[in-house]
């Protein structure tokens, strides 16, 4: 016997987003994309870690000027 749930009885925060059938496609596909260029991608050698208005925008452009230093192609690098 399967039971039903009335959506209007589940709190919002509870409830599950249908997404778009074009959204889960998309999904799947970055997640194909990731997996396979998984063993192109290298780990930093270093990252600057700091604080608002701590000098660390400053640090990364002295670094940038460096010839033996490539660095990141944002600022900001979502490594976590």
């Amino acid at each position: 016997m399967a039971s039903s749930v009335d959506p209007r009885a589940v709190p919002p925060a509870r409830r599950r987003r249908k997404y778009p059938p074009a959204v889960q496609a998309l999904r799947k596909l970055s997640l194909i994309g990731r997996r396979a260029t998984c063993g192109l991608r290298v780990l930093p050698d270093f990252l600057i870690i700091g604080g608002q208005r701590c000098g660390t925008t400053s640090l990364a452009a002295y670094l940038r000027e460096h010839p033996t230093i490539v660095p990141a192609l944002t600022k900001e690098v979502h490594y976590f």
